[in-house]
C-alpha cells in the first residue's frame, strides 16, 4: 500500500491545489491490521472500507491493481487511470492534470 509514499505524493499535489481531496477505497482482507497501518502512518485522507467487494464489481475493475488507482475531475469524471507511485510518466500526468483542475 506505500501509505508513507501517498503521504509525499499527497503533499505535493497539495502545493499545486490546496483544496484537492484525496479518497481511498480498500476491499482488506484483514480490517484491524489495515487500521493500524492507518494509525501508525498518521494517515488522515478519508478511507472506505468496503468489505465486500463491491465497488470492483460494480465499476468492473480489472484485477491489476494499476488500474484502481483514478483522477476524477471536478464533475467526478475519469480524467486518468493508474497509479502514480508505481509510474514516472503517470505520476507526470497526475501533476499535469490536476495543475489544470480549478
Amino acid at each position: 500500500m506505500k501509505l508513507e509514499n501517498w503521504q509525499v505524493f499527497i503533499s505535493e499535489l497539495r502545493e499545486l491545489k490546496p483544496n484537492i481531496d484525496f479518497i481511498f477505497i480498500y476491499h482488506p482482507k484483514d480490517i484491524i491490521a489495515l487500521d493500524r497501518e492507518f494509525m501508525f502512518a498518521e494517515f488522515s485522507e478519508i478511507v472506505y472500507y468496503d468489505v465486500n467487494g463491491e465497488f470492483a464489481k460494480e465499476n468492473n475493475l480489472p484485477e491489476d491493481y494499476q488500474f484502481h488507482t483514478f483522477l476524477l475531475g471536478n464533475d467526478n469524471e475519469i480524467i486518468l487511470v493508474g497509479n502514480p507511485l508505481n509510474n514516472i510518466k503517470i505520476k507526470e500526468l497526475y501533476i499535469r492534470e490536476i495543475g489544470k483542475l480549478m
